[in-house]
Order: C-alpha cells, then structure tokens, then sequence
C-alpha cells in the first residue's frame, strides 16, 4: 500500500510536466506575452513620425498665396483693352471720316482679339480675387500659358500691320490719326504685357526643374 503523501509528490510532478509540454506545443502563446511590448513601443513612437510627415505633407501640398504683381499685370491689361478699342473705334465718329477704306478688315480684326483678350483678363482678374478671399485654387499653369500665348501672337500681328497699313502723322484726318494712334500705343502695351505673361507662366512652369534641397 502507497503512502498518500507520495502521491501527492507525484501528481505534482506529473502536472508540471504537463503544463511543461503545453507550453512547448504551443509556442505561440509565449510570442503573445512578448508581442504587445514590442505593438505598443511602436504606437507610441508612430504618432511623432504621422505628425512630422503630416506637417510636412501640408507644406508641400499648400497652395501658394496670389501674387499681386501678376494682378497689376492684369490690370493693365484691362486698361490697354479699353483704350485701344476705345480710341480707335472711336477715331471715326470723332473725325466723321474713314480713311483706309480699302482695309478696313484689319481694324476689326483687331477688335475681335481686344475683345477677347479684354475677357480672359477679366476672367484672370476674377481668379486672383477667389484665391485672395474665397482660397480657391490657381487655373492650371499650362491653360494660362497657352491662352498667353496665343492672344500675345495675334496682337503682335495685328499691331504689327496696323503699324504698317495705317501710316499717318498726327493731326492727319481731322483728328483721325490722333486718336489712331492713341490706340496703337494701347495695343503696343497690351502686346508687350501679354507677351510678358506667356515668359512668366513659361518660367513658372519651368520651376519644377530645380532641385530639390
């Protein structure tokens, strides 16, 4: 007959062999009690670096404040529209004649583009003013570049051959040339600063080949 006592001995033994093996058959329960140290060091440490790469995400991404420059720019273009139009189209009932009949398309060709480009600088006008006060985004640089360049080209021709065609000093026509060539000047300014937009929206573009620090 066994002594109690020494069963007791040996079902213990026998049950921290059991627990011995179970925990060898299932390792995975002693990377559980070390997984979460290692999850919880790095939840701690990934809000900094989220913060820091958010921050710097922001800058890169902000839009950038309106240039005023660019709004004078426009803004004389405005006033170069109205006075080109205003004074050669009005030339004519001033001085209640008509000379270079012969062609007179070239006048109204001239009106079309000031027409025109008096719009898309209304319209420029119009964009700076929402990203001032409303934070709008900027009209896409390749459309304002292309747009430029276009009304810079026409006016060049238009007011390249208006120099030619209607050659007439001042004080010719009753006041006809007066006012013609008050107009001119206009045009001249207003091609000048047209082609002055299409350099800028070009080296702007450009920008994008600078190196980055």
């Amino acid at each position: 007959m066994s002594n109690p006592f020494e069963q007791k001995v040996e079902m213990e033994s026998s049950s921290s062999i059991i627990g011995s093996g179970s925990q060898d058959c299932h390792p995975e329960s002693i990377q559980t009690t070390v997984a979460p140290s290692a999850w919880q060091s790095e939840k701690q440490s990934s809000p900094v670096l989220t913060a820091r790469g958010d921050d710097a995400y922001l800058q890169k991404r902000a839009p950038r404040p309106p240039n005023p420059w660019r709004m004078s720019l426009r803004v004389i273009q405005l006033l170069s529209c109205i006075g080109l139009f205003g004074f050669q189209a009005g030339a004519s009932p001033w001085s209640n004649e008509m000379p270079f009949q012969n062609n007179v398309g070239l006048l109204y060709y001239v009106y079309a583009i000031c027409c025109v480009a008096f719009i898309w600088s209304s319209f420029m006008v119009y964009v700076y003013l929402t990203r001032r006060y409303r934070q709008a985004n900027n009209l896409k640089r390749g459309v304002a570049l292309a747009v430029d360049a276009i009304l810079a080209t026409l006016l060049g021709v238009g007011v390249c051959f208006e120099s030619a065609t209607y050659a007439c000093t001042p004080g010719q026509y009753h006041g006809w040339c007066d006012f013609f060539n008050t107009g001119l000047f206009f045009g001249m300014l207003l091609f000048a600063s047209y082609t002055f937009s299409s350099l800028w929206d070009l080296f702007g573009g450009l920008d994008c080949l600078r190196a980055d620090h």
